[in-house]
């Protein structure tokens, strides 16, 4: 029940996140400014010393500030997703493609081409100090999918270069990753460190771990970017 009830919060709370909760918060402002000059009206018009039409008149009023606020939330929070989402838009079609369709190949693939926009290659991401130099987007909205890549590419690309630029990275760098997971993946990202620290160079104990946990990553990642898709609005 309590996974649920946080479930539910996340995603109202997703609502006003990013560029698009920038404008639903203005229009679920002018909205309920709609609703309680409708109340008053409605509360003027059962006055005594209101004539006839003059009723009929604040009644009618009520109603259209009624309907303009119903207006206000159809616009702004049901059909009002026309900002580009960075996982969600489709080039071919110019629209943004439904949240259940999301995949972690499209995951995947879209955080390939943002590395491509803060990298000349993802070789260049483990240099020391690099990460901390990146535009990850807005309060750093891009910082936890680019931790999970990250790893994931290790893992799933599993190549002899991927795994050298790993050795040969700096403990800070692991730390970034396991600073922008902590809050979702304490667990593995305890185990990361400790294995780097433990064992340097070597990457055979973390190539045998996160080998072992490709799917799961995956997984992961996709589950982070649905659960907070708002925060990649205005983003294309």
């Amino acid at each position: 029940m309590k996974k649920n009830q946080r479930t539910g919060g996340n995603q109202i709370g997703a609502l006003f996140q990013g560029e698009t909760g920038r404008r639903n918060i203005v229009g679920a402002i002018f909205a309920l400014i709609a609703v309680v000059l409708a109340v008053g009206v409605f509360i003027s018009a059962g006055g005594d010393a209101v004539l006839p039409a003059g009723r009929t008149l604040l009644v009618i009023s009520g109603v259209v500030l009624l309907l303009i606020a119903v207006q206000l939330v159809l616009l702004f929070f049901v059909f009002g997703e026309d900002t580009p989402n960075f996982f969600r838009y489709d080039a071919s079609t110019g629209k943004n493609m439904p949240v259940e369709r999301i995949t972690p190949d499209i995951v995947s693939t879209r955080m390939d081409i943002y590395f491509s926009r803060i990298s000349q290659s993802k070789g260049q991401l483990w240099l020391p100090g690099y990460l901390e130099k990146c535009d990850f987007g807005e309060g750093g909205r891009f910082r936890t999918v680019a931790a999970y890549k990250m790893l994931l590419d290790l893992a799933e690309v599993d190549t002899e270069g991927g795994w050298k630029c790993f050795s040969a990275c700096a403990p800070a760098t692991v730390q970034w990753i396991a600073d922008a997971l902590r809050a979702v993946e304490p667990t593995m990202m305890k185990d990361v460190l400790f294995i780097k620290a433990k064992f340097g160079a070597d990457p055979s104990k973390i190539r045998a771990c996160l080998k072992k946990n490709e799917p799961y990553l995956r997984g992961r990642m996709t589950q982070y970017v649905v659960s907070n898709i708002k925060l990649f609005d205005g983003v294309k």
